[in-house]
């Protein structure tokens, strides 16, 4: 919205707290006539109903909370239903050899350590739980502050699924390419 007038945005969420945050972090530095043209709806994304976008985006791993096939399908399917005929869905995906292990990943920043840790991962199923801790400048550690249960998917399963719902190509874009 703030590129053009004539762009218009949509942010679509069941949980209302990242609504509230944009709402905090992006909405409110928008003037008047920006925010006329931004809209968040607390829906769901596999029902609701927006003019068609040129982008869709599905970040931070998102659809990983759909556990079967058939649900990860009709969601894609509902996105492209959403998305104009040229335009483009981006996401993002969690892989990667780490990615499978039960390991705890931490990263030292200013005033807190960070801690994501693979707690359970099924081989068979791609079940898997994943959790973040926290632990403070005082060294009191928050344990499982967020907590996710997943079906890991996969690049390959990514991309035959996309297709499958109508995308008709797939660009990956690995981690490193293009330096």
């Amino acid at each position: 919205v703030k590129q053009d007038k004539n762009c218009e945005a949509y942010g679509v969420d069941l949980d209302p707290e990242p609504i509230k945050m944009g709402m905090e972090r992006h909405f409110s530095k928008l003037d008047k006539s920006q925010q006329k043209r931004m809209e968040y709806l607390q829906k769901n994304v596999m029902t609701v109903k927006t003019p068609p976008v040129d982008v869709v985006c599905a970040f931070n791993f998102s659809y990983f909370i759909f556990k079967s096939r058939k649900q990860i399908l009709q969601y894609f399917k509902a996105v492209r239903k959403s998305v104009k005929k040229q335009g483009v869905f981006f996401l993002d995906i969690f892989a990667g050899p780490e990615s499978q292990k039960l390991i705890t990943d931490v990263k030292k920043m200013k005033g807190l350590t960070y801690y994501w840790e693979c707690q359970h991962f099924n081989p068979f199923t791609h079940e898997c739980t994943f959790a973040i801790h926290f632990k403070d400048a005082k060294g009191v550690k928050h344990n499982n502050v967020f907590i996710y249960n997943w079906r890991f998917w996969t690049m390959p399963e990514i991309r035959d699924l996309l297709i499958e719902a109508g995308f008709s190509k797939t660009v990956v874009y690995w981690e490193g390419d293009g330096d």
